[in-house]
């Protein structure tokens, strides 16, 4: 898949994704790039999936995570830190 077309795959989560959902979970006010394409794709994308909504009275840029957006959330908040292992060359943990 061309790096193009990983950006606009409603599948895929991108690091920006990430960020911007995080922003409308915890910020009550617009992104502060929300001029920025990849921003302006990321909140097309995610409104698309259910994941944020425009907040109540429909201010412009203002978005809100949804029941599903929040529980995506916690999903990643949920995440373990990852490991490093020294290992042997047959992969057994040293």
């Amino acid at each position: 898949m061309k790096p193009e077309e990983l950006l606009m795959d409603s599948k895929v989560m991108t690091p920006n994704d990430i960020e911007v959902l995080l922003h409308c979970h915890t910020s009550g006010e617009a992104h502060p790039n929300i001029g920025a394409v990849a921003v302006c794709g990321a909140l097309k994308k995610m409104e698309s999936n259910g994941l944020i909504e425009p907040t109540p009275g429909n201010i412009l840029h203002l978005f809100q995570t949804t029941d599903r957006g929040r529980a995506h959330v916690a999903q990643l908040c949920g995440l373990a830190w990852p490991q490093l292992a020294w290992t042997d060359e047959s992969g057994k943990i040293i």
